[in-house]
């Protein structure tokens, strides 16, 4: 695994309700005793040290020992969005010219399942894994690409945190609790009428930050890069408000300040079935919400 250099980090876990923990390592240095609360959770947080490693952290109670091996520390970064942020290294224009170089144990890749949630989880699956040439193919092409720009230039490690679903509308990544502060998702409104007729997906309001955004919040992460908006082409002026929400409760569910929040325009293409300048309107919406503090756009036509 990968974890954030130079930050607050915090270890977490699930055991039989008010017993203790041991932790000890490398990193951190000594060792550390917490006690799980009645409903079982805990949570311990240390100081991270500059990029570097391997450390190991071993983790165990009364009923059950875990040992975790080569933990690096540098850059994490979430990647999350649509069908865009998933296509994969495979699918990519020269794959076939790059997939023998990737050899990077450096850069690791962690792709959180899909997973719906009606209210905010704290369970989510997934695992980390090493770049090479046997395992880049799968990997998200944009995030890939970008820990290996930062890997070169920064000299340190670089996690990616994968949490994305094709097809998937802004409204399923922001938190119930700010969704409804909307008159467009009060029980009264249109939208929210119209929402209720379809089928419960992945368009479905705050079903993917519940079950995929919402669990990762104690990970400490440096930034966030987004790729999605092409389910939303149909509703440009809605989506203004909805991408700017998303970018500010993200920032306060964290709690860390107001990290970096890169994007990327929707491409130049003929979306269907929506009129003719909504795709225009939905980009002028994408480029206005560069206004928010310590966020900026990737532009994909000139």
């Amino acid at each position: 695994m990968i974890l954030q250099q130079e930050s607050t980090v915090r270890i977490w876990g699930k055991a039989v309700p008010d017993t203790k923990i041991l932790l000890k390592g490398s990193w951190p240095k000594g060792k550390y005793t917490v006690k799980s609360d009645t409903t079982g959770k805990w949570v311990a947080t240390f100081e991270s040290p500059s990029a570097g490693g391997p450390y190991q952290l071993n983790i165990k109670n009364e009923d059950e020992e875990l040992l975790f091996q080569d933990i690096m520390f540098g850059e994490v970064w979430l990647c999350s969005g649509q069908s865009n942020m998933n296509w994969s290294v495979k699918k990519t224009d020269h794959a076939e010219e790059a997939t023998p170089k990737a050899n990077f144990p450096e850069i690791r890749m962690f792709k959180v399942e899909r997973a719906m949630a009606d209210a905010p989880t704290k369970e989510f699956k997934g695992e980390w894994e090493l770049t090479t040439p046997e395992t880049v193919g799968e990997f998200t092409a944009v995030g890939y690409y970008y820990a290996l720009e930062l890997h070169k230039k920064l000299g340190v490690p670089v996690g990616i945190i994968h949490s994305s679903w094709g097809g998937s509308s802004v409204g399923a990544w922001i938190p119930p609790s700010r969704l409804v502060q909307l008159t467009e998702f009060t029980s009264d409104s249109s939208e929210y009428r119209r929402i209720r007729t379809r089928k419960r997906n992945q368009t479905s309001p705050s079903l993917l930050f519940n079950g995929m955004i919402y669990p990762l919040v104690p990970l400490e992460i440096k930034g966030v890069l987004r790729y999605q908006g092409e389910a939303n082409v149909g509703y440009p002026d809605l989506y203004k408000k909805l991408f700017k929400l998303m970018i500010r409760s993200w920032r306060e569910t964290w709690n860390i300040g107001d990290f970096p929040f890169y994007y990327v325009q929707i491409a130049p293409f003929d979306y269907p079935n929506n009129k003719e300048y909504d795709a225009a309107l939905l980009r002028e919406a994408q480029w206005e919400s560069r206004k928010i503090r310590n966020s900026d756009m990737v532009v994909t036509m000139d």
